[in-house]
């Protein structure tokens, strides 16, 4: 019987510490005080081969720092991360199906100083998460097929997992200055994807979204502090996803490697690079061998539990967030404003209450500061929460990413307020077991019946299966002679409900 599934062969959790030595360009301002550090983490690039995966990818560290001259500026550097893990099949995989690989690479730490007026000493450690997925092959119980066998069968619904990602996508769009003193300069750029549609068809993924683009700008020879411009540039394409049908549910998620600004005439030039990835999973019905036992002679059956997980739901879209600290809570002195604002949300297990999914976490955001004449940093943290309708049981395996997409914050005499938007991708699964027939062992020829029949009245709780095991009967056989109704299931609990006793 064919028992083939995707399932886990391992999940593997993995520390990386880059540390980089970088040199400003000559042409920007020495640095006076580093105000903040990001990490953004390309998406991840697999081999797998030789009994290892190797897994590449480059980071971006994007530099805020404020400059002798009383200016902001900022300045990116690139680092390259790699490691491996290795791809051991456990007992019941087979090889030459491959393997599926689900890699997450998120900063965890990340940190900063100025070594010198043109140098930077950059420190980041990566958590990664590798999930590795192969095909479990079919259970061959040797002697099943014998007729003179009763077999009992069952089925269960077990997920399937494809993932697929697009080449980059190159965006533009133009926005017109608004007149004012001084020249536009943009100090930093930024871009957050938002998936806020995902549908599955034949080899892809379709979707739509936004590019939530963000520009810190100063208009150099005035007085005015930074300000940002927000924008939402839209999208529509479709991820190549191998395997994928219209029967599957779908999510997708993406990243900005790339954003140029260009000032010219009056607008502002904007050139966006895009990279989706798109995940799309199903349930499949697979058939195994539940239980077994010989008409003709002793049985013994040896079973197994496997796991194996169920596809229970995808998510993609945003949802808002607010909040209000206390000056003091927040770390801020009265008097300074806020000139900008960047997050990042750090998610954590999938819940489940009242029959809905809950995603939990915090965001981190980070705070440039202005007043007195210069400029701080501050980081505050803040609980987030986002609830969608879903089961009675928390999915143990999610495949999740949660991004700021845009934040704002103020401060007045007593508090900081900051409202943000978060977007979320989610495929969601979770654990379930079956009890397989793994072996079964025939023993001795059974002795005929002596007696002209038998008469049997089930114990509580038996089934017509386990009376058929019993007295090595076949099923079909105790249905004719006691002219029962067939029942969906052997086995079931209320297969012999009203039986009083059955003819053997």
């Amino acid at each position: 019987m064919e028992t083939r599934m995707q399932g886990k062969i391992a999940e593997r959790e993995v520390l990386t510490d880059l540390l980089g030595d970088f040199a400003l360009p000559d042409y920007q301002p020495e640095i006076k005080r580093l105000l903040r550090v990001r990490v953004t983490v390309h998406p991840a690039e697999v081999y797998i081969g030789g009994g290892i995966a190797e897994v590449t990818g480059t980071v971006d560290y994007k530099v805020l720092y404020a400059a002798e001259d009383g200016g902001v500026y900022s300045t990116q550097q690139q680092g390259d991360y790699r490691f491996t893990v290795p791809v051991e099949f456990p007992e019941g995989f087979d090889p030459a199906e491959g393997v599926t690989c689900d890699v997450e690479v998120l900063p965890e730490a990340v940190s900063g100083r100025a070594a010198g007026p043109r140098k930077l000493n950059l420190k980041c450690r990566l958590h990664s998460k590798v999930k590795l997925y192969g095909v479990r092959i079919p259970y061959d119980v040797e002697g099943a097929e014998a007729t003179e066998n009763e077999r009992l069968t069952g089925e269960m619904e077990a997920a399937r997992l494809f993932i697929g990602r697009t080449e980059p996508i190159s965006l533009a769009d133009e926005i017109l200055l608004e007149n004012g003193d001084g020249t536009v300069r943009v100090i930093a750029s930024d871009g957050q994807v938002l998936v806020s549609e995902a549908d599955a068809g034949s080899g892809e993924v379709h979707c739509r979204g936004e590019v939530c683009l963000k520009l810190l700008c100063v208009r150099d020879g005035s007085s005015d502090l930074p300000y940002p411009v927000l924008r939402r540039i839209p999208f529509q394409t479709d991820i190549p996803v191998g395997g994928a049908e219209v029967n599957c549910t779908a999510t997708a998620s993406g990243f900005c490697p790339e954003v140029r600004v260009e000032v010219e005439d009056g607008r502002m030039l904007c050139e966006v690079s895009l990279v989706l990835t798109g995940r799309a999973q199903r349930n499949e019905t697979v058939p195994y061998l539940r239980d077994l036992y010989s008409t003709t002679r002793e049985t013994e059956a040896v079973y197994e539990s496997i796991p194996f997980a169920k596809a229970v739901k995808c998510v993609c879209g945003n949802f808002s967030l607010g909040t209000a600290l206390p000056l003091p809570e927040a770390g801020i002195k009265p008097g300074l404003s806020v000139v900008d604002i960047t997050g990042e949300a750090i998610p954590g297990a999938v819940g489940c209450e009242r029959g809905k999914y809950v995603i939990g976490g915090k965001c981190r955001f980070h705070l440039i500061l202005a007043g007195d004449g210069d400029f701080s940093a501050q980081e505050v943290e803040v609980p987030f929460r986002f609830e969608v309708p879903g089961g009675d049981e928390a999915p143990t395996d999610a495949d999740l990413a949660v991004s700021v997409l845009t934040a704002r914050a103020r401060t007045d005499s007593e508090r900081l307020g900051i409202d943000a938007e978060l977007g979320v991708s989610a495929a969601m699964r979770v654990p379930e077991t079956a009890n397989i027939l793994g072996e079964v062992r025939f023993g001795e020829e059974i002795s005929a019946q002596g007696a002209a029949y038998v008469v049997c009245f089930p114990a509580e709780g038996e089934t017509l299966w386990g009376i058929g095991k019993k007295y090595h009967t076949p099923v079909s056989a105790l249905l004719e002679k006691n002219k029962l109704p067939a029942s969906p299931s052997a086995d079931a609990k209320d297969s012999l409900q009203g039986v009083r006793f059955l003819v053997i």
